[in-house]
């Protein structure tokens, strides 16, 4: 997730696997080497925007799942929803229907256009079809100062 702080921006993670395994946040920097440190992790490879609500029904998610499998998550998710506004997270399982249909009713009207489809696939196919998922957001209750995710 890129969040930004002030003129500068803050990289924060979370790694899921059947639960939270995993999650930080860094220190404020520059966009430029916000880039930089993304391609020297790996990260590359196409990138999707979500929403913020499907951020924070994944982390209740995983929140859930990791409670149950009796594990405490970790720190580092403290500090990323101080980061990024998610104090509100609590553990939640998703229903399957419920979230298939939240996800559907969240697409723009222009995605669904067979154009903007076959091009999207046809992106996905070309990174082996895998797909990395950036969250660019804006801590909860603040406005986006017109900023908008890139593709």
């Amino acid at each position: 997730m890129i969040s930004p702080v002030g003129r500068k921006k803050r990289i924060s993670s979370v790694l899921t696997k059947g639960g939270i395994a995993d999650a930080w946040s860094g220190e404020p920097e520059s966009r430029r080497r916000i880039e930089v440190s993304l391609a020297a992790a790996g990260m590359d490879a196409p990138t999707l925007a979500v929403s913020r609500s499907y951020l924070d029904r994944t982390v209740a998610h995983e929140l859930a799942l990791s409670i149950e499998k009796r594990e405490a998550p970790p720190f580092g998710l403290l500090q990323v929803a101080e980061t990024i506004g998610g104090a509100g997270w609590q553990p939640a399982r998703m229903a399957f229907g419920e979230t298939l249909a939240g996800l559907i009713a969240e697409v723009p009207k222009a995605m669904c256009e067979p154009a903007t489809l076959a091009a999207e696939e046809q992106r996905t196919c070309r990174a082996g079809g895998r797909r990395t998922i950036l969250v660019r957001g804006r801590p909860a209750g603040r406005p986006s100062g017109g900023a908008r995710p890139r593709p």
